[in-house]
């Protein structure tokens, strides 16, 4: 009996890929890893790739492509972001304020930026936007 729901194909793609985007992977998605970031340990996908460049935290980071990184590279290691506080040192570097275009760890944000209506927590803001780039 068929119920006319829809199937999301990126999900059940029979396509194998060496490695998987690990934004696109996290919302269960299909979808090649071309590019390695040496600081977040992951990989991304085209589109995924451009949104971690956009984010400004992230700009300085290294990126390569995936024929460049040996194999298991990503396995077990942190998750971006992984700069830390130059106030908080102990605390990774992981909000974002939009309408100071200011980054810091939550300590920063809570203190400095408590008024600010734009500020976001940037693994989320990364999976927003890349959701935005891969609709399901």
């Amino acid at each position: 009996m068929a119920t006319g729901s829809q199937i999301d194909t990126d999900i059940l793609s029979d396509e194998i890929f060496d490695v998987l985007c690990s934004m696109c992977k996290d919302k269960g998605k299909n979808t090649e890893g071309e590019k390695f970031c040496v600081d977040c340990h992951d990989y991304f996908c085209r589109a995924c790739v451009q949104v971690h460049n956009e984010v400004p935290v992230l700009v300085g980071h290294k990126v390569l492509d995936k024929s460049q990184v040996k194999s298991g590279t990503s396995k077990g290691l942190p998750r971006a972001p992984a700069g830390r506080c130059d106030r908080h040192g102990h605390k990774p570097i992981d909000m974002y304020c939009h309408n100071h275009d200011n980054v810091g760890c939550s300590t920063c944000m809570a203190v400095d930026h408590r008024l600010c209506k734009d500020t976001f927590y940037i693994p989320e803001l990364m999976q927003k936007i890349c959701t935005k780039l891969h609709p399901q």
